[in-house]
């Protein structure tokens, strides 16, 4: 996936978030809007109710205009023809405020027209088991009644968030995730990023190395013709351990590029059918000639059988696969590879009697740079890029492949093609 695409699902994904983000604020401010309604209504009906129960103890009428006055959000004013009785009032306010499901606090206060002042009357906690007195807080007069009480709702905002809680958590999580997520694409971008500079940088440094290693084994191969180089044995021997070592880093550098190709999502997979009978018996050919002359044993179920895939990636599979099985194996290497048919599926097993590998690594050796331990000194040099190379290629080409291996028992490399890649000539 390339910047492009991840910045377009980074801007896109943002975008949903948000507007799913700021439906859910319009939800909550709805919701909330809603309650505060139900809440002022709520409250009017109890306080209606007050009035007429405490009119019917008094000598007055209920007034005949609205007696209830709301002077702000949480604060009441309610009109009585009459003295005021405040443990009636009281009784009365707890009673029709529950029976209406306001059971929230409340503080109270009733005009005294002789003093002319509001008398603080009590703190109702609705939520206790039993009441507690609280400092009372001020509340106004209203100079155009005579007879009146007020009441004020001190802990209605935490009321009514409470009655929002559900679309309250709904929002936070929504958020979070939108945090979350933003967070996670630009870590994706700025990992994509370092890779690409260090898969570049890994390029440049491979490709700078090729030159020189090439003149190199040209100038020893030149110098190991001449006839006083062959005839001292100290010279030869020493020409020939160079040419090894530069054929050996040479073939590191090509395990490099061949991981950094594969590590593109694009890079190109040009199948065609080729004759794998005869692509590894020249595998084979050339590990008998280079190598300290192995034993290959090579078994097939079929003599002429094709598959379709990119031959080069094929090729380097197969190479990979089988300098693998040669170099960690103990003395001289026993490797046997067999092509079988199982239902018009060819299968490929590389097996040697080598050191083997413990069970508990056998899914982590196709990883990145994974080697298997052996203390702090390894036998065999290497990046830990072969099988990672070879798991990219099977992936890309939809093959199956698998281990089994036992410590000091040998280890059997497999891969499987799809039946479409399979082809099986009529004789």
């Amino acid at each position: 996936m390339n910047n492009n695409s991840i910045r377009f699902l980074l801007i896109a994904g943002s975008i949903t978030i948000l507007v799913n983000f700021a439906i859910q604020l319009n939800l909550l401010r709805l919701a909330h809007k809603e309650q505060e309604n139900k809440f002022s209504q709520s409250a009017h009906i109890a306080l209606l109710e007050v009035v007429k129960k405490v009119s019917n103890y008094s000598t007055g009428n209920i007034p005949l205009n609205n007696p209830i006055k709301r002077l702000s959000g949480d604060y009441y004013i309610i009109e009585i023809n009459d003295h005021i009785n405040a443990s009636l009032l009281e009784y009365y306010l707890k009673t029709e405020l529950t029976r209406v499901g306001l059971i929230t606090d409340f503080e109270y206060g009733i005009y005294n027209c002789y003093t002319d002042e509001m008398v603080y009357g009590n703190y109702i906690n609705m939520g206790a088991e039993f009441n507690t007195e609280h400092e009372a807080k001020y509340m106004p007069k209203y100079p155009d009644l005579v007879y009146y009480f007020g009441i004020r709702f001190p802990v209605r905002a935490n009321y009514l968030i409470g009655t929002l809680r559900i679309w309250i958590i709904l929002s936070s999580i929504s958020l979070v995730i939108l945090i979350f997520f933003l967070y996670a694409m630009i870590t994706v971008l700025r990992q994509k990023h370092f890779s690409e500079m260090q898969r570049d940088f890994i390029n440049n440094m491979t490709h700078e190395f090729k030159t020189p290693i090439t003149a190199g084994k040209i100038a020893v191969e030149s110098i190991a013709q001449q006839i006083n180089i062959k005839e001292d044995e100290h010279l030869s021997k020493y020409c020939h351990i160079i040419e090894t070592q530069l054929e050996h880093l040479n073939r590191q550098i090509e395990k490099i590029l061949q991981v950094s190709v594969s590590e593109k999502q694009t890079f190109p997979i040009d199948k065609i059918a080729i004759n794998l009978k005869l692509l590894i018996e020249k595998i084979a050919d050339i590990f008998l000639t280079h190598n300290s002359k192995p034993s290959i044993e090579l078994i097939f179920s079929e003599q002429k059988v094709y598959v379709k895939a990119d031959e080069i990636h094929l090729t380097n599979v197969l190479y990979s696969l089988l300098d693998n099985a040669i170099k960690y194996s103990n003395a001289t290497p026993q490797i046997t590879i067999q092509v079988n048919n199982i239902e018009e599926q060819l299968q490929i097993l590389i097996r040697d009697k080598g050191i083997g590998i413990d069970k508990k690594y056998q899914k982590k050796v196709f990883q990145k740079f994974f080697r298997v331990p052996t203390g702090n000194l390894y036998k065999v040099k290497g990046f830990g890029l072969g099988l990672y190379y070879v798991k990219k290629i099977s992936d890309k080409h939809n093959w199956k492949i698998n281990v089994e291996s036992q410590p000091n028992a040998g280890t059997t490399v497999g891969i499987k093609f799809p039946k479409k890649d399979c082809i099986f000539p009529v004789s």
